[in-house]
Order: C-alpha cells, then structure tokens, then sequence
C-alpha cells in the first residue's frame, strides 16, 4: 500500500514546489477547473544535460521531452504546458525548427533607474553588479543624469541632494567592478550612460532643485506650450532646444562625463517634445530665434525700405505664434532637435573615440501606413529619427513604447518591421516594457522580438520587470536563463505558435507626410506667458565650471585637430623614390642645388632641387631636408627659379 502511495506523493510535492514559478510562463494556460488533454507522443533521444521548458505543472499533464540546454545553466525541472493545441501536433511537438535564444551579436540589455535603491548604497550597488553577471546581459544602461541632476562626480550638474553621501559616485563604483581584473573572468558587460537630455525636473512638490540647478539659474530656458504652461501631463519640466544656450550647456555635461569615466556607451534619452509635441516649444527666446530667421529669409521687395525689420517686443512675440502644425515651425522645431543631438554626438564621439552612440526613440502611436488614422508620435514630437540613422549620427536606436501585448502586439511588431525598414547601418533595439506588462506578456513580447530577428532587447527596466512587482525576481531569472541566453532552445511546437501569430513582415511604409498634421482652436489659445531671465544674478557655480570645461575642450581638439592636419600634410609631401626601370640613375648629389618652385596639377606647391631626369619622371630634393622623390612630368603644371634664399 505504501509503494502504490509514493508516486501520488511525489507528484503532489513536486507541484507544491514548483508551481508558483512555473505559472509564470505558461503562455497559453489552462483555464481553471479545466484539465489538460492528454497526449501521447514518441519519446526522442534526449542529452543528458538537460532541463525541461518552464511552464504550468498539472498532475493531469503528460510532460513532453525536455529542450537540451548545454552545460552551464542549471535549474530546477519544471514540466512543459499542454496547452489544448498541442494535442493536434502529436510528434511535431517535439520535432521541427526551433527558436533559440539571442546570441552573437545580438543585444541582451537590461535598463537600471537611477532612483531606485540599487544605486544608493555600496552594498546595494555590489548587490546590482553580482545579479547583473547571472542574467546573461550583454550591456546596462544605466540612468546617471536625471532631473538635471548628476549621479556621478560632477562640477557642471548639480547632485540630488540628500539622496547620497557627498563623495558617493555610483557611476564609477559600477564601472570599477565590471572592469576589474576579476570581472574580466566572466563576459564582459557594457555600460551605457544614460543621459536625460531635456526633462529638467519634476520633483512632484517633495524637494526643490538643488543649488546650481538650471531650473534655478536659468528658469527662461523652461519650455512653455501654447497655453503657456510648463509643466506637461505627467508633470515634468522640460528645457526647450529652441533657446540659445541650451546645447551649449548640455554639451559641457557631456564632455565631462564622457572623458571622466571609461564609458562604453552613451545613451540620449527624452530627445523630443513632450506630449502631443506640436503644441510645446513656445518659449519666448525660442519663438524669437524663429520669428528672426522667417524675417530675414524674406525677399528683400517684402521688407523694402528697412535694412533690418524692427525687433519685436515679448508681448508681439507671442501675440504672432505660429499655428503649433504650421510646417515652416514644424519643422524648425525637428532641426533644432536634430541638430542638439548632432553635437552631443560629435562632443561624446570626440571625447572616446568608438564610443556607442545611442538615443531612445518615439515607436508608438500609429506606425506610418497608408491607412493609419493618426500621424505616428515621432512626427508629432519632431523626434524626426529614420535621419539620424542615415546621417551617423547615432550608432543604436532603442524603439521606445509602453505597450502591452493584450492591446498593442500587431502595433509592436509592426514598429519593428518599420524600423528595419529605415535603420540602414543603425542597430536597432527592442524596447520592452514590464511595468505595464504581466510577466508572461513580458516573455511574449520578448519572444516576438526573437521571433523578428531583431538586433537586440532592451528590458525596462531591473526594477519594474512586470507589472506585478512580487513576480520581478523570477521573470529575471527566467529571462536571463533562457531568451537571454545564447544557449536556449525554444521547442518546436511552442516556435509554431509564435510563428504563426507574427504578420508577414512589413517592408514597405510610406514617407513622413506633413500635409495632414492636427490642427487647433486659434481663437481658443491664451497668450504665453512670458518667463524673464534672472539676469541681476552671477552664473551658477555649475555653469561656470560648464563653460569653462567646455572651452578648454573645444581648444584641445582644435589643437589636437591642427596638429593631426600638420602631420597629415607632412606625411603627403614626403615621396619614396620608387625604384624601377622606367625612373631615372639618381646621380651623386652636387654640394651646390638650383632650387626651383614646382607647381603639380593637384594644386600642391614645393620648392626643390631637379636632380634626374628622363622622359616620363622627374626627381627632386626637397630644399632643406634629406628628402627625394620621383613625380610624373605630367602632374608637373610648371617650375619657376627660386627666388628665396
């Protein structure tokens, strides 16, 4: 009685077990109160290293073989899901193509935020760097810069205030650990800086800015929308790339971070307008800076009789905004956007030479196609990105959304079909967002991402991988030992069921069209308000030290630059003789050269000696150093004496 008891038993405990974890991942779950239909199916020759696919354990359920996982992740079985499709594939289930992993090149990141408690204290940052190294990442991006506040050693940005000990440098700490002799045992992680370029601040009325905050020393760089509010929906503040000042500032943070800490990549982040972007940007130095250029594009017959047109005051400023879906401002505000990141780009670029350069980009809203009801939020936000992929400025770019797999997965995929449709050399990374998502739309938006190829994945973020926070710990783990590890196999049955719910994939999209933008109620829009600048104060102590940092940097690279250009053209005026049949003897050189100014067709000028010659070459010395070299007589344009001493 006691033998037949003990296999009852067993299974009884092993469920007890087992069953919160394997819940999780139970992609098509068997409804309750429902039992799973049995199958019958061929057992195959399995590796002996091996662990069964994660999934719901029912004592009603026939396990099917487990997927091989190779040496080196270990779990704990847990029995594959039955969901009631399976029994129509009998053997197919376990035979077949197979999905695997992300592997080689392929991106395994993972978003940590800056205010969550893993950066507050050394223990905790150890805690984040050991986790980190179990979870099969390839790179980590790391917020550093937020609410205009730096979470490293800074003399350009403020620090949060209170939030850490003065001498705290998280940035650095992190860095140390995984680029330490010890960590080089183990693959290599990337570290992405994570900078958040125009949210300035939110606060939500718990702290003020701290002292050196550009909300305290610059408040006339605040961006403003049309009704003259600052503040957008869920609100932030943000600093208006329209203004002049503006990138000056941001590029000086830059350049400090970027040359102070052994970065491998930096990430811009909230390089957009906010909200529905078109009615943000009214700014009053941002609508001057417009409102110039329009006046001095027209043609002269339209300002005849005035050199200059007059200087309008604030309140005309304002009271002539333009339509927040006029195209000429449309399109101002993009390039002003676009032109902030080109320099940021080219100052972290010139800082670390092969430094990553990526930026968080608007996939949401409507993907462009021909029937889409609205225009997609990139266009909106004048976030105009496909460009930055064809004109290098960035290296990746990380599809930004919200979406959950409930509402959004044929717009998710569809965000991806058009960003390999535009990236051109870019990598392009899936965002994938677990606050609102349920772990297991988490996994199948991941496996969507897998299903498509794509360059890599981005989880957002450590802290918030589900939108059930007692379940972040285990889709971790899960995640790191199988769709993050380059090891893992995705059985054939469950490969046919992702493949079959992925569209063919979309390669063709229509081009931005501005003709159909939103338009607003004019006559319901109260006039901006106006923000004066704090001008009787001194600069902050911050941007001081911004500027100044700034402009040693430029110096330093125009000097760096002019001395790379003096060696090049050094380097391209010194010839080799070439030794030949077809060059001339080179006779013992006379004590006594006549010098003459040669002129080639290239544009190129030297003064030097002629000291052979024959039909098809000529061989010079060149005056004052111990130089010969031979040049065609057909790239010579003339030679005159020279008339120097």
């Amino acid at each position: 009685m006691k033998t037949s008891m003990f296999p009852v038993a067993f299974l009884s405990f092993l469920f007890a077990l087992l069953a919160p974890i394997a819940s999780l991942y139970a992609l098509t779950p068997v409804a309750e109160g429902d039992a799973a239909p049995k199958v019958q199916v061929e057992k195959p020759a399995v590796a002996q290293e091996s662990m069964p696919h994660p999934g719901r354990l029912t004592a009603e359920t026939a396990p099917l073989p487990p997927a091989v996982i190779p040496k080196g992740i270990s779990t704990k079985p847990v029995a594959l899901p039955l969901d009631p499709e399976a029994e129509n594939y009998g053997h197919a289930a376990i035979t077949g193509p197979t999905l695997k992993g992300l592997s080689g090149e392929q991106v395994r990141a993972i978003w940590v935020q800056a205010d969550g408690p893993e950066l507050k204290t050394a223990d905790n940052r150890v805690a984040l760097v050991k986790r980190l190294k179990t979870l099969n990442v390839t790179d980590v991006f790391l917020e550093v810069r937020l609410q205009g506040m730096a979470y490293y050693k800074s003399e350009v940005s403020p620090r949060p205030v209170g939030w850490m000990e003065p001498t705290c440098d998280p940035l650095g700490d992190i860095l140390k650990m995984l680029k330490s002799e010890d960590a080089k045992s183990t693959a290599t992680i990337r570290v992405h800086a994570v900078f958040d370029t125009l949210r300035l601040f939110k606060g939500d009325g718990a702290f003020e800015p701290p002292e050196g905050h550009l909300m305290q020393s610059h408040p006339e760089w605040v961006m403003q929308n049309r009704l003259g509010k600052n503040r957008d929906s869920q609100g932030w503040i943000w600093l208006d790339p329209g203004v002049p000042g503006v990138s000056q500032q941001l590029e000086a943070a830059v350049r400090e971070l970027v040359s102070a800490y052994p970065l491998d990549g930096i990430h811009f982040a909230s390089l957009y307008y906010p909200g529905n972007g078109l009615e943000w940007g009214y700014n009053a130095q941002a609508l001057a800076d417009f409102q110039g250029g329009q006046e001095s594009q027209k043609k002269p017959a339209e300002n005849e009789g005035d050199e200059k047109p007059a200087k309008k005051n604030l309140a005309e400023l304002m009271a002539s905004a333009p339509a927040p879906s006029a195209q000429d401002w449309v399109r101002w505000r993009a390039n002003k956007i676009t032109a902030l990141l080109e320099t940021l780009s080219a100052a972290a670029r010139q800082e670390r030479p092969g430094i990553i350069v990526s930026a968080s980009v608007l996939a949401s809203g409507d993907c462009p196609s021909a029937d889409a009801k609205a225009q997609p939020d990139y266009v909106r936000g004048m976030q105009w990105w496909p460009s930055w992929c064809t004109q290098n400025l960035v290296d990746w770019v990380v599809l930004k959304n919200a979406m959950t797999q409930e509402s959004d997965q044929a717009r998710f995929i569809k965000w991806m079909d058009f960003a390999d449709s535009r990236k051109g050399k870019v990598k392009s990374i899936v965002m994938v967002a677990g606050a609102v998502n349920e772990d297991k739309a988490v996994v199948g938006l991941m496996l969507m991402a897998v299903a498509r190829e794509c360059d890599g994945i981005l989880l957002n973020s450590y802290q918030h991988t589900s939108r059930d926070e007692s379940k972040a710990n285990s889709v971790l783990e899960y995640i790191g030992k199988t769709i993050y590890s380059p090891q893992y196999v995705i059985l054939p049955y469950m490969t046919r069921k992702i493949m079959a719910s992925l569209p063919e994939k979309s390669t063709s999209f229509p081009e931005m069209d501005l003709s159909n933008l939103p338009t607003f109620n004019a006559a319901a829009t109260p006039t901006p308000k106006v923000v004066a600048a704090k001008t009787p104060e001194p600069p902050s102590t911050q941007e001081t030290a911004g500027l100044a940092l700034l402009g040693k940097k430029k110096k330093a690279a125009d000097d760096a630059a002019a001395v790379a250009s003096a060696a090049k053209k050094k380097k391209e005026s010194v010839f080799e003789v070439r030794r030949g049949s077809d060059l001339p003897e080179i006779p013992n050189i006379a004590t006594t050269l006549k010098y003459f100014t040669v002129e080639m067709t290239t544009g190129r000028k030297f003064i030097a000696a002629r000291i052979a010659d024959n039909d098809n070459f000529s061989v010079f010395q060149i005056k004052g150093q111990d130089v010969q070299f031979a040049v065609p007589k057909k790239q010579i344009k003339k030679s005159t004496p020279y008339q120097g001493e």
